[in-house]
């Protein structure tokens, strides 16, 4: 459901100051909003959803999870793919989605400790091995089992779907954030949704327990391609 700019009309106005005046002042149009503030928080969601569906870009900045298992996450979405990084625990995951394929790069010292929770079975040895092939350049798997090991998400719907923002949602007061107008809700966990007031209803921030997630550089022009030295994931797990 796109949610369409409301202009107040001024056409009248500005015919009747032209049959009575010239070269007077110009007529500025009233500020007016998106149309959000007048909606419930569901429909809000929904309109929101939509928006980061269409929008050809997108940047995701910010901290997830829980203690202790917090990440970081610095992501581009364009359309369907995904570019950036992930941090966890300290220690920075490059990751790439084109397509339904997940791109991880990451030195062996993470691919030893990661490889260790699902084989637990190798030995020392073995582990290393894996590990410094895997973190000779960048290994693929396909990205809705690779999500389980490198907390990234996946699409739109990941982030806003009817899984992912719990209910019952809370409508909350338009404010500003860093200038712009927004209209919040609040979801179900507590989790404050800021959503622009102006223009394309778009999700400028996400805040959990203080920690923001922000969303910013919209329909930018960004491509994001497959990259060179690949290793396949379940090739050299043996699952191939």
């Amino acid at each position: 459901m796109r949610v369409k700019m409301l202009f107040v009309p001024l056409v009248a106005s500005v015919a009747l100051l032209a049959g009575c005046t010239e070269g007077g002042p110009s007529v500025t149009p009233t500020p007016t909003t998106n149309g959000l503030d007048g909606k419930t928080a569901e429909e809000i969601l929904e309109a929101a959803s939509d928006a980061m569906s269409g929008a050809d870009s997108f940047k995701v900045s910010g901290s997830g999870g829980e203690a202790p298992l917090t990440f970081d996450l610095d992501l581009t979405f364009a359309g369907e793919d995904i570019e950036g990084t992930v941090t966890l625990l300290g220690v920075e995951v490059n990751v790439k989605k084109v397509g339904a394929t997940l791109f991880v790069n990451a030195d062996p010292a993470f691919w030893a400790s990661t490889l260790g929770d699902f084989l637990q079975d190798a030995t020392d040895e073995e582990l290393n091995a894996l590990a410094t092939q895997l973190g000779s350049g960048w290994a693929s798997a396909p990205a809705a089992l690779a999500a389980g090991v490198i907390p990234v998400p996946l699409s739109v719907d990941d982030l806003f779907g009817a899984d992912a923002v719990p209910t019952p949602l809370t409508k909350g007061e338009v404010t500003e954030l860093d200038g712009q107008p927004v209209i919040t809700f609040t979801d179900a966990d507590g989790s404050i949704f800021s959503i622009a007031l102006e223009g394309e209803p778009y999700v400028l921030q996400i805040e959990t327990d203080g920690e923001p997630v922000t969303f910013s550089d919209f329909n930018e022009d960004v491509t994001i391609e497959e990259p060179d030295n690949v290793v396949d994931l379940l090739e050299v797990l043996g699952m191939g």
